[in-house]
């Protein structure tokens, strides 16, 4: 678990290349970080390139909500 751990759209964007190439993770829970839209959306797009990830929790991010990504 990454939860409350101060993660931020650095390690969302790292997380979400991880993604793209893991094969075993099941769940991932980033819950309680300081990931804006911008992280939250790379790991959304990241998702179809993973068939093992069923679990993936990412609320109660602390960002200012609202901005262009949030939008889209």
């Amino acid at each position: 678990s990454l939860a409350n751990t101060r993660a931020d759209d650095y390690v969302a964007l790292a997380i979400a290349k991880m993604l793209k190439e893991n094969s075993s993770i099941t769940s991932l829970n980033i819950e309680s970080n300081y990931v804006s839209g911008k992280g939250v959306m790379a790991l959304v797009q990241a998702l179809p390139g993973n068939s093992t990830l069923t679990e993936l929790r990412f609320h109660n991010q602390r960002h200012m909500c609202g901005g262009q990504v949030e939008m889209k």
